[in-house]
């Protein structure tokens, strides 16, 4: 298994799905059953790889921001935030942004890009060489 994708089950609790096997036949399960978990592992990684267009889906909400708010003379609903999130831009690059919208308003909007975005995607997790190399800034 590459070193960034850790087992999600050990080899004990291999074990336990194969009670009732003989030692032979629980050499080549154990093995069998790396290449399944590694095959979910990368089918998964690959579905958040994945460029999303804001036609099928937009990011979840994941703040709300509930402070009194008054626009055009008005008071309107909480701010609902995304989680920063890679966006792809019309006419080429790639940045960072988010999603803001005001709940009950039928729009929302990119915060920094706003029409320009036409893809995202979330942000990918650091490997473990990434986390135990730290950034050299603390």
């Amino acid at each position: 298994m590459p070193d960034d994708i850790k087992p999600v089950m050990t080899d004990e609790q291999i074990r336990d799905i194969a009670l009732n096997m003989s030692d032979e036949d629980l050499a080549e399960v154990i093995p069998f059953a790396r290449a399944i978990e590694r095959a979910a592992v990368l089918a998964d990684r690959e579905g958040r790889e994945r460029w999303i267009s804001v036609h099928d889906r937009l990011p979840d909400w994941a703040s709300r921001d509930d402070t009194p708010c008054i626009l055009e003379g008005k008071p309107v609903g909480a701010l609902l935030r995304s989680e920063t999130v890679l966006v792809s831009l019309s006419g080429g690059g790639v940045r960072t942004d988010r999603l803001e919208g005001i709940e009950g308003r039928p729009k929302p909007f990119w915060a920094t890009y706003g029409d320009r975005v036409v893809a995202w995607m979330p942000t990918p997790a650091p490997t473990d060489a990434q986390r135990a190399k730290g950034d050299g800034n603390g």
